[in-house]
């Protein structure tokens, strides 16, 4: 059910928001995801973007292309959760009354 949801999300983010300086500009933890044989946008852009955000942990979808969270969403799953077992636990903001 994960992988289902996580696919859908995916689907609908606006890639096209990191080109540019914008990814200079990301603060929060970023993991990249790639198809090892993406034919549109190659691996090295996938390095080039993870390499402009501060932190960022670049990983690769093997037997992938494009759409690696399409066609392998179990493993664009698996990844994720690794990720974000990594990051610290937020901590609750306090409130104005």
């Amino acid at each position: 059910a994960y992988a289902v949801a996580a696919a859908a999300a995916l689907a609908e983010f606006d890639f096209d928001y990191l080109a540019g300086d914008r990814a200079t500009r990301l603060t929060q933890p970023t993991l990249v995801i790639w198809g090892e044989y993406d034919p549109i946008l190659p691996l090295q852009a996938g390095r080039d973007m993870a390499a402009r955000i501060a932190g960022a942990e670049f990983r690769v979808i093997e037997r992938s292309w494009h759409r690696p969270h399409q066609e392998r969403p179990a493993e664009t799953a698996r990844l994720m959760a690794e990720f974000l077992a990594k990051l610290p636990p937020e901590r609750p903001q306090a409130t104005r009354p």
